[in-house]
């Protein structure tokens, strides 16, 4: 078994500084490596104390997701970018997020 890729997972200090922790923020991630960084790079283990709504591009990123408590606002009905930038607008159109975010 020769690996195509490898995955370094860092913390990345600007998204920690930019990180506020609430229902208007929305974190989309695309790979359960994705998932591990974040935690990272704001300093914890798990999504219990995450209130942010979190985006899966996909059911292994969701699983990922659960594993560490999270609640997955939406998963994507495909693994593509485009796909989950269209769910995505159309979800929040509906749901109560303030305007000024979808803008």
């Amino acid at each position: 078994h020769l690996p195509v890729y490898s995955t370094t997972v860092i913390q990345n200090h600007q998204l920690h500084d930019l990180f506020k922790n609430t229902q208007n923020e929305i974190i989309v991630f695309t790979s359960p490596s994705t998932v591990l960084g974040f935690l990272i790079s704001v300093d914890t283990n798990d999504f219990k104390l995450i209130n942010s709504r979190l985006i899966s591009i996909g059911p292994t990123t969701t699983v990922s997701i659960e594993e560490h408590f999270g609640t997955v606002f939406l998963e994507s009905s495909q693994p593509k970018l485009s796909i989950l930038t269209e769910e995505l607008l159309a979800a929040l159109s509906s749901s109560s997020i303030p305007q000024e975010i979808t803008d």
